[in-house]
């Protein structure tokens, strides 16, 4: 942010030119009146009158136009003071209406799993404007997390087949331990078994695990290499709320499957049912 310099005329919130002009009038219906009491003036009383009438109405112009540029500039700052802000501030609730609003759609409308984790990466891109966002998923019945899906990676292909086991590396810990971390621009690779640092320069990175039913079942993480910019505690709560609807997701696939692999089997049952009913009839 740059400062702005400070107008040579702006004096206090006033105008230079208006307290001169001001005090002047006062000066001079001053020293009107001075004479006027004492009649040492020369001049007509109409005249006189006229005088005092022209001095007061400059006073009273003075006035008006000293209280205007004092709001004025009151506004001005005010103004200054509120540009400053980060523009991200100001618009990050919408953000975060927009992304949960799109997610809860995708979810409402049926998509797959695999259709909703992209809506659900690339909603978290626009949210929070990361440079890369990830959702890994923890494969049935092992300790594997495999990229579900991903946006803003530049090697498409190796981010396509990552892999980590549970409890190795960032992501692996959040999962194992189902703990939403914020992360800035050094890490202490103690705190993460396994942990390897990325080729480019991370300056804040937020990861939220992916539960379903009290069982871990993935995770979500958002990083940015901006380097003014840092993720808060708002963003994280949104995070984990995506990341939930990332989880209901999954259990609603898992209860789809379950319920088709029923429907498979009464079908099968139906049918050699049927034949048999054939070969007894014959």
């Amino acid at each position: 942010m740059q400062s702005k310099g400070k107008n040579p005329r702006d004096f206090g919130g006033f105008d230079l030119f208006a307290l001169i002009l001001g005090g002047s009038s006062v000066t001079l219906l001053g020293i009107a009146l001075f004479f006027l009491a004492r009649g040492s003036i020369g001049l007509p009383v109409r005249e006189q009158i006229g005088l005092c009438v022209l001095l007061g109405t400059i006073l009273l112009i003075t006035l008006t136009q000293l209280v205007l540029r004092f709001w004025e500039n009151i506004a001005r700052k005010n103004d200054i003071e509120k540009n400053t802000l980060p523009s991200r501030l100001s618009t990050q609730p919408l953000d975060y209406l927009v992304s949960l609003l799109n997610v809860s759609r995708a979810v409402s409308v049926g998509m797959s799993l695999d259709e909703l984790c992209q809506v659900i990466v690339d909603s978290c891109r626009d949210c929070f404007d990361s440079d890369e966002v990830s959702l890994m998923m923890l494969e049935p019945g092992s300790e594997q997390l495999t990229m579900k899906a991903f946006a803003g990676h530049r090697d498409v292909s190796v981010v396509r087949n990552a892999r980590m086991t549970l409890g190795q590396g960032v992501a692996g810990t959040v999962a194992k331990n189902r703990t939403p971390i914020i992360l800035g621009s050094d890490v202490d690779a103690r705190r993460f078994p396994g942990f390897q640092a990325k080729t480019r320069r991370i300056t804040s990175s937020m990861i939220a695990p992916i539960v379903v039913r009290s069982r871990v079942a993935g995770v979500l993480n958002a990083s940015t290499s901006h380097p003014t910019k840092t993720y808060t505690e708002d963003d994280l709560r949104v995070l984990c709320i995506l990341a939930e609807h990332a989880g209901i997701a999954a259990a609603k696939a898992r209860d789809t499957e379950r319920v088709s692999r029923i429907i498979r089997r009464f079908r099968r049952r139906a049918r050699q049912s049927d034949l048999e009913t054939t070969r007894h009839a014959a």
